[in-house]
């Protein structure tokens, strides 16, 4: 879809809303939020995402933070789960929007 398809004015009122609800579904307590990554459908499946993901995992394991997420995508929750994310939300924001998922990795224990 073109941006001006997506970023539509008639729509603007709905996507200001989304807008508005989505934070309110964030952790409360101290957290990165993971807010953008995406791998090319032609790279997919390939190792890149985990291979992005991995280094900023092992700086939030060292600091004992947790990383928070959305995805609008249903098979990125499993995708997630395998890398060690647990689901704590699924909504809809809007009444005509996507539904969303937020998801939340605690840090790992330093293995010996």
């Amino acid at each position: 879809a073109s941006v001006s398809s997506v970023l539509s004015w008639s729509r603007l009122p709905e996507q200001l809303r989304y807008l508005a609800e989505v934070p309110k579904h964030h952790l409360e307590a101290r957290h990165w939020y993971l807010a953008l990554a995406g791998v090319h459908p032609t790279w997919q499946s390939t190792g890149i995402g985990r291979a992005l993901l991995d280094p900023v995992h092992a700086r939030l394991d060292a600091a004992g933070e947790v990383a928070f997420l959305e995805t609008q995508t249903p098979s990125n929750v499993g995708w997630y789960g395998r890398q060690g994310y647990d689901v704590l939300e699924e909504f809809q924001p809007c009444t005509d929007g996507p539904v969303l998922w937020t998801l939340s990795r605690s840090p790992r224990p330093p293995l010996v």
